[in-house]
């Protein structure tokens, strides 16, 4: 069976943690918790979470719909490899969703002024893309 790889670059929450033994013991003190419960408070801005759960909304109806015909990966543009990708790819706006290594453009659907602006109308064009090139491979 065909597979699409989708590369997703956006701004992920990210937790860290302190050494194992350190953990152990925050954990037996019951500070582990609220350490994680502060991370994930001031983690990301509110409009940016608001992204993220779109964003994984999107993903979900994706994977319910095709399945395993689909490899997804998202890479947080905090990262090295995030980093580099958007580089690569001449990423400047977040999500930058890239279907089997070409950047899906709203724009090429939707007129000039849809392009880059990381939302719905993002998704819709990634959207009828992915199921054009699922429905050729089939």
């Amino acid at each position: 069976m065909a597979e699409v790889r989708i590369e997703i670059l956006t701004r992920a929450p990210t937790e860290f943690f302190h050494c194992p033994h350190c953990e152990v013991a925050f954990h037996h003190l019951g500070l582990g918790q609220a350490f994680r419960a502060e991370q994930r408070a001031a983690a990301l801005p509110a409009d940016v979470c608001a992204e993220y759960a779109r964003l994984s909304d999107w993903i979900g109806e994706l994977v319910q719909r095709y399945g395993e015909r689909l490899r997804i990966e998202l890479i947080d543009v905090a990262s090295l490899r995030g980093f580099f990708t958007a580089l690569r790819y001449r990423a400047w706006r977040y999500p930058t969703i890239i279907l089997d290594g070409k950047v899906i453009d709203a724009a090429d659907d939707l007129g000039q002024e849809a392009a880059g602006e990381g939302g719905e109308a993002s998704f819709e064009a990634a959207a009828r893309q992915i199921a054009e090139r699922l429905g050729a491979r089939d």
